[in-house]
């Protein structure tokens, strides 16, 4: 019988990373013009700058995260623009050497929208992230997946994991907990 794998991810303390320089946290939409205006993004793709130019002596890795995208889309952002200044950023990051994450959330899971398959088309790595299909658990609140993406560097050791053997996770007050399927105390 194979051991359970478990992972755990405990709180991080923002404020402290924030006073050390580790943290930065940009607000996208204080930042951004009108939907209708063609260079609504330059000046957050500026500040993004900015912020990896004074990081560029650093030793410990860097990762940008651009939380929640389709935020920019329901207010008003075309997919066309918001892409654009994804494949911009993106770009950046792959200069400077900084990993990217996008974060994008499925209104209808079905029928992926146009943001989505534009985005999709740029990814090396594609986290799908799902409630339980049977339903809500106290023991369990998802399965996580790791998909190539159309943009995967053809020599890469990252272990993926297809949606038949996803890893489950329950979250907790102090953070999230990774385990096998049907290796949880509770579940059978």
């Amino acid at each position: 019988m194979k051991s359970p794998r478990t992972f755990s991810l405990q709180n991080l303390n923002l404020t402290q990373l924030s006073s050390s320089g580790s943290l930065h946290f940009i607000d996208v939409v204080p930042m951004l013009g009108s939907p209708e205006n063609p260079d609504s993004f330059r000046t957050l793709f500026e500040r993004v700058n900015t912020v990896l130019d004074a990081t560029e002596t650093s030793t410990e890795p860097t990762l940008v995260i651009l939380d929640d995208i389709t935020t920019l889309e329901w207010i008003g952002y075309s997919a066309l623009a918001t892409t654009r200044f994804c494949r911009a950023l993106r770009a950046l990051c792959l200069k400077k050497g900084v990993t990217f994450l996008v974060r994008h959330h499925l209104a209808m899971p079905e029928e992926p929208g146009t943001l989505f398959r534009l985005l999709y088309q740029m990814c090396s790595y594609h986290i799908d992230v799902r409630p339980l299909s049977s339903g809500r658990s106290g023991a369990v609140s998802g399965e996580v997946a790791l998909h190539a993406g159309p943009s995967l560097p053809p020599s890469t050791s990252v272990k993926l994991i297809p949606r038949s053997v996803a890893l489950q996770y329950r979250l907790t007050e102090s953070g999230v907990v990774f385990f096998e399927r049907g290796s949880s105390r509770g579940v059978l």
